[in-house]
């Protein structure tokens, strides 16, 4: 059960990346490469592994940053209210 979602999954992800290839190399055929379309097959599969990659590395950055914001936000709270107890203790 589990191993066949994960086979789905995976099998998602890279008819994704072929879609993806595929869009790249049409793109890089009717613009940059009109006279060599033959050097967009070659460029459109490390063009998509670089895209895809630094769509990743950015998602990762930001999850970092909202990681960061909610551990400021956490020490906030402690602290306020730790400050609370002291003072509806006096």
């Amino acid at each position: 059960m589990a191993s066949d979602i994960a086979n789905m999954i995976v099998q998602g992800l890279i008819y994704a990346y072929n879609w993806l290839v595929d869009v790249i190399k049409n793109l890089l055929m009717t613009t940059i490469f009109k006279e060599k379309p033959d050097l967009a097959s070659q460029f459109s599969s490390a063009l998509t592994l670089l895209i895809s990659l630094t769509a990743l590395y950015i998602l990762i950055t930001f999850i970092s940053a909202i990681r960061k914001i909610i551990g400021i936000l956490l020490i906030i709270g402690w602290i306020a209210l730790i400050i609370a107890f002291v003072l509806a203790s006096i």
